[in-house]
């Protein structure tokens, strides 16, 4: 993953439904129709993808899970998966303005 100033946001046509009883997310990828559960972390930093930047949403997640050992390493992780899924994407710094707009 870089760390060039990435920013992230959800896929579009991505829908969350939290389902707090269980502890989990579920994520509907319309692109590449499939349903994802997601764990809380993953629940969390798919959250935290709304036009941010990398900076930005790791230090929310720090901040999240208060400073727990090994979470920089979850998050670099929970990212990649999330892309590779299709949940979120990196965006433009040009982007960011726009996906904030949408997602608000």
């Amino acid at each position: 993953m870089s760390c060039r100033g990435d920013y992230f946001a959800l896929e579009a046509g991505v829908r969350l439904r939290p389902v707090p009883e269980m502890g989990v997310c579920l994520a509907y990828t319309a692109r590449r129709p499939a349903l994802h559960r997601l764990n809380a972390a993953s629940w969390l930093i798919a959250s935290l993808c709304d036009g941010r930047s990398l900076a930005e949403v790791a230090a929310d997640y720090r901040a999240a899970l208060s400073g727990e050992a090994g979470s920089e390493t979850a998050l670099r992780q929970g990212l990649e998966q999330l892309v590779a899924l299709g949940v979120i994407r990196r965006v433009g710094r040009g982007d960011v303005a726009l996906e904030r707009g949408r997602i608000q």
